[in-house]
């Protein structure tokens, strides 16, 4: 799922975006298919099958995955797979030129040939795999880049005004996510059970699949006199989550949005790969790590429910550990690592006229005079001749994108005033801060060391660009212009 939420992220943010995948359940396929986008399945003969995650040889799993691609115009191979490692990424490099290739992982445990790899586990630094990727590969770690569903923001937002009026008897939520839970979830019904002669709660239970006997203990809560609400699926997980006390759940990557939400978790370990998370939240004091056993679940369950205290403070480490803005940041990263610079020239006077001119963007220049294309020439002739500025286009992948202007300062080399255009098609897309950080670093390198810029007051968008990247606010002029001002360090 935190495919589909990179996905989803990356179409709102105006991408063209494909799945392709072996293995996919019609959940998957049905919100993929809700949200407009294609989903190739690949087909594994029967001859060819086996037991590994992928359910066929890597080879054949990267020939069947280059003859989707071959008709498509793909900048970016985002691979999300645990059994996918450096020998079936290079096979794909080397069939498509120019490809560049982002891997998610969390596993750390074997070599990648990628240009940019996300590991949202908590705390992770770029060491850890300092032997697995290539030294110019790009990295994100740890849950600030954690990819959390956008409406998980709002749920967090309604539990922290909530957070001191916590209710009693408390409301548990069960969820232990996809796959066979049938055993856990029997084991968790027999805890609760058990729990239920002697404290009071209300209980919800995301049950998937789980058969009938499984869910015996669950359906007996009735019988005590405990409200319990039973659901194969919701895909309202984040109310669920908003209204829960705690919850009980596996220490996979839902953990991130139970943290979002703020919600305490009693956490059990059903995988290998969940080991480390799982010890994340014990540490940090986010969750109780106990072993699948309905004993130790009990235990944990009551101390839950007597102690507010625990809970509350629970609750606020967990807010602590994720904010729920890593959709955003990995897809700014990847624009940001996607990006060119390009000298100007004068055949490019009209990608700058409309950058610079386009939907009455001039009403916030000093001189809001549009001026027509013959003086904007004559313009930019001069500009490319005057020694004491710099101007510099952007694209993305080949698409032009935005205008740059810096205009040296006469007393001291280093420093400027910065200006930034974007293009119409690339306006109100959460790119202007992107641009501005690749500018940041762009000038920094021809040895600007302070930048200056001036915004109008009645340009709040503009406004937050600079201040998202790190311009301190001096003060406003009589003419109703914000001076800004960025130092590199």
């Amino acid at each position: 799922m935190r495919c589909l939420t990179l996905a989803k992220g990356l179409k709102n943010r105006g991408f063209s975006v494909s799945f392709i995948s072996r293995h996919i359940d019609k959940t998957c396929s049905k919100a993929l298919l809700d949200e407009g986008i294609a989903l190739y399945s690949l087909f594994t003969p029967v001859e060819m099958a086996n037991d590994t995650w992928l359910g066929i040889s890597k080879e054949r799993d990267a020939q069947d995955t280059i003859a989707v691609l071959k008709p498509l115009n793909v900048d970016w191979l985002i691979v999300d797979h645990y059994d996918i490692d450096h020998v079936w990424e290079e096979r794909l490099r080397k069939t498509f030129d120019g490809i560049s290739i982002m891997v998610i992982d969390d596993l750390a445990n074997r070599k990648h040939e990628c240009d940019f790899l996300l590991d949202q586990t908590y705390g992770r630094e770029r060491d850890i795999y300092q032997e697995l990727i290539p030294e110019a590969s790009q990295f994100c770690g740890g849950t600030h880049h954690a990819l959390i569903k956008p409406i998980f923001l709002t749920a967090r937002a309604n539990k922290m005004a909530m957070i001191d009026h916590v209710q009693n008897p408390p409301h548990i939520l069960v969820s232990l996510g996809g796959g066979d839970m049938a055993q856990p979830l029997g084991i968790i019904g027999e805890a609760l059970h058990h729990v239920a002669q002697q404290h009071d709660f209300s209980l919800t239970v995301i049950a998937g699949n789980a058969d009938a006997a499984s869910l015996a203990d669950f359906k007996a809560l009735e019988g005590l006199g405990r409200k319990v609400s039973l659901l194969k699926y919701s895909d309202q997980i984040h109310d669920e989550m908003q209204r829960a006390d705690f919850a009980i759940g596996a220490a996979g990557g839902t953990s991130w949005e139970r943290c979002c939400v703020g919600l305490p978790a009693i956490v059990l370990t059903l995988a290998d790969n969940q080991t480390v998370i799982s010890e994340i939240l014990q540490t940090e004091g986010a969750g109780v790590s106990v072993s699948c056993d309905a004993p130790s679940i009990a235990t944990n369950a009551i101390k839950l429910i007597t102690d507010i205290g625990l809970r509350k403070k629970m609750s606020k480490n967990a807010l602590a550990l994720c904010d729920g803005k890593g959709v955003k940041r990995v897809i700014n990263e990847l624009a940001l690592v996607s990006m060119q610079s390009h000298e100007v020239r004068l055949e490019d006077a009209e990608f700058i006229f409309e950058a610079r001119y386009a939907e009455d963007a001039s009403r916030y220049f000093r001189n809001p005079d549009v001026p027509d294309m013959k003086d904007h020439q004559s313009w930019l002739a001069k500009a490319l001749e005057d020694g004491n500025r710099m101007l510099v286009n952007i694209s993305m992948r080949g698409e032009m994108m935005a205008h740059l202007r810096v205009d040296l300062n006469h007393e001291d080399q280093s420093r400027g005033e910065i200006g930034i255009c974007l293009a119409p098609d690339w306006r109100s897309r959460g790119f202007g801060s992107v641009v501005l950080k690749f500018a940041q670093r762009y000038f920094s390198g021809k040895g600007f060391h302070i930048l200056d810029a001036e915004v109008h007051t009645d340009n709040p968008g503009s406004r937050a660009i600079f201040e998202q990247t790190g311009f301190q606010y001096l003060f406003t002029d009589s003419k109703g212009f914000m001076h800004y001002q960025w130092e590199h360090h």
